[in-house]
């Protein structure tokens, strides 16, 4: 008995915490017009959201699992690239984004973007640094179920304007001299 008494305390003031405590809601399906049907965990109770309002209410978005907080980030994204009016509040977006970029939980922390998309982040546990394109990291299940919603949500945008819009990357022919000339 006072065993499990340490344990239960050790716990509530552990600083070390899992998605489980932070995720209350499961997308369960994907309707035809664009909407999702999420399920309060622990409850009977399920909704119809779109991805726009999930997107813009971070209680939701941020109460997801982090592979499906992916997920909505790139059904944004590819509905922003088709829907002009997107456009529009991507501003707002961009500075949502920013305030709430934080980390919660999971093993890596968000770092930075470069400017062709590559994503920076570290291993808290290893501290070691990684430098991957999004999309590799939103497709692969090991890795983006270690970030915190907020920042799996993020790295699925920049996945699915990735996606959405492919860099084409120009390469300069090998072995070829460039030309010069001496102007006298």
């Amino acid at each position: 008995m006072a065993a499990k008494l340490l344990i239960s305390l050790f716990k509530k003031y552990s600083n070390s915490t899992t998605a489980d405590d932070y995720v209350f809601h499961k997308i369960v399906d994907n309707t035809q017009d664009n909407q999702l049907i999420l399920h309060c965990i622990n409850t009977d109770a399920t909704f119809s959201i779109s991805v726009q309002d999930i997107v813009f209410d971070t209680t939701i978005l941020f109460s997801l699992h982090p592979i499906q907080a992916c997920y909505v980030g790139i059904e944004y994204a590819e509905q922003e690239k088709t829907n002009t009016q997107l456009n529009d509040t991507s501003t707002s977006l961009k500075s949502t984004l920013r305030r709430s970029l934080k980390h919660r939980y999971g093993r890596y922390v968000f770092q930075y973007k470069t400017r062709s998309r590559q994503v920076g982040f570290i291993d808290i546990i290893t501290k070691k640094e990684f430098l991957m394109d999004p999309r590799d990291i939103a497709l692969s299940r090991e890795l983006i179920r270690e970030f915190d919603a907020s920042q799996a949500f993020y790295i699925g945008v920049l996945a699915g304007l990735t996606i959405a819009n492919p860099v084409t990357q120009q390469t300069a022919p090998v072995n070829k001299k460039p030309f010069l000339r001496l102007v006298k």
